[in-house]
């Protein structure tokens, strides 16, 4: 009796366990590599950072669920690699390259990568009431740098942020005076290789 009992047991411990194996997700070793270059000179870019993501897909209604994994840092000519498990769906693997001056710049993981990293342009939005009626006087901007409010005729102040070159950007004012609206729509494009760029807003 005690030996038909542990044959028994034997026999479903080795049944779930080849049911546990079945609902795994199979691994395999797996290399991603590629380069980072400059988009506009075409130079590869010594030092950027090249961070290595897992992705799991968890249903069309929320977001995946996204584990670190590593960062390796690009050599002179712009070269990175990863080596790493790789798991079947629902899992997936990314790169996120970043550098200063650039933006950055996320690819799927895989083998022979190009990363073209945008430089960025610098915007200085100066704004000023030069012609202001009273402590009513308000301001709505809808810029490249963001939405920002200003309120009184005593404004003064210089916003600055980071924008693509070569690239039409949408500005939007809305300037209310005397309880009177007007609305300004106007772009800013700036050419690679133009630095601190000013546009100035007086109202």
């Amino acid at each position: 009796m005690k030996t038909q009992l542990l044959f028994c047991i034997i026999i479903l411990s080795l049944f779930f366990t080849s049911c546990s194996k079945q609902t795994e997700s199979p691994i395999s070793d797996a290399t991603a590599f590629g380069y980072a270059f400059d988009k506009f000179t075409q130079e590869p870019i010594l030092g950027a950072e090249v961070h290595l993501f897992q992705s799991e897909f968890t249903s069309f209604f929320s977001p995946d669920r996204i584990t670190y994994l590593e960062t390796t840092l690009t050599d002179k000519d712009g070269f990175f690699e990863f080596q790493f498990e790789e798991l079947d769906f629902p899992f997936s693997h990314f790169v996120y390259v970043e550098e200063h001056g650039f933006f950055p710049e996320q690819k799927d993981a895989e083998k022979n990568m190009e990363i073209l990293l945008e430089p960025q342009a610098s915007l200085q939005l100066h704004v000023k009431n030069v012609n202001p009626f009273n402590e009513d006087d308000y301001l709505a901007i809808n810029s490249p740098c963001g939405a920002y409010f200003f309120h009184g005729k005593e404004i003064d102040t210089t916003i600055q942020c980071a924008i693509f070159y070569n690239r039409n950007s949408g500005m939007s004012f809305a300037i209310t005076k005397n309880n009177q609206v007007e609305e300004i729509i106007d772009r800013i494009f700036i050419e690679y290789g133009e630095n601190n760029f000013e546009y100035q807003l007086f109202y």
